[in-house]
């Protein structure tokens, strides 16, 4: 989690990453080197994922197999 700047543009809070762990609990990290594993695997997780148009594409597709 990415916070808000304040006018000078420097961070209300420093960024988090929240990770749920059921049913045990919740975890916070906040040191620099987490905060930027994370940051990174979210950025291979999104360029590798696909795009709007085709995800709906493959869910009628998928669907439709289901229809016969």
């Amino acid at each position: 989690m990415e916070f808000d700047s304040n006018a000078k543009g420097v961070p209300v809070e420093p960024p988090i990453v929240y990770l749920e762990d059921e049913p045990a609990q919740d975890i916070h990290l906040e040191k620099a080197g987490e905060i930027r594993l994370y940051g990174e695997l979210a950025s291979a997780i999104r360029e590798t994922c696909l795009g709007e148009v085709e995800s709906r594409d493959l869910l009628w597709r998928v669907a439709r197999s289901y229809e016969r």
